[in-house]
């Protein structure tokens, strides 16, 4: 039980360390079920939701290399 645990915290931890990664795609499920609410074809709405999530992926992976990459403050640049 106690590896379940672990394992479970360890998965909500990769999600909640970066604050913003959650409320974006949170949003993007929202935005892609108004669509699909709005009418958008079925055959697009998996594609939106895919690409969708995807794009804030790679945003945020992106985003934290660049943020290891920049030097520390006071450090040689």
């Amino acid at each position: 039980m106690s590896i379940l645990v672990a394992l479970l915290k360890e998965i909500a931890g990769m999600f909640l360390a970066d604050g913003r990664l959650p409320v974006w795609l949170v949003a993007w499920i929202i935005v892609v079920g108004a669509a699909a609410y709005e009418g958008v074809g079925v055959s697009w709405r998996g594609a939106l939701l895919v690409v969708g999530v995807f794009s804030i992926l790679a945003a945020n992976v992106l985003g934290a290399a660049r943020a290891a990459r920049k030097p520390a403050p006071g450090g040689k640049g």
